[in-house]
């Protein structure tokens, strides 16, 4: 997979959106807060599922890596 797209850092940081976004909700919005959690996790599972129907066992070597130059 050669996308310009940080996909692996997207999938970590999705979550931790989530939990932003839920903790910003607070107490009253707890109906809110679980549809939101709810919302959140139901995506990085699918996004987890592409990623994971884009993988090739048949391929050598490391795939959807992200390289960053370090300076």
């Amino acid at each position: 997979m050669s996308s310009t797209f940080p996909s692996l850092s997207a999938l970590t940081l999705l979550p931790l959106v989530g939990g932003v976004a839920v903790l910003l909700l607070g107490r009253a919005g707890r109906p809110a807060a679980r549809v939101t959690a709810l919302i959140f996790a139901t995506v990085a599972v699918a996004y987890t599922l592409l990623l994971w129907s884009r993988f090739e066992p048949s391929l050598a070597g490391m795939q959807m890596q992200e390289m960053h130059p370090w300076e």
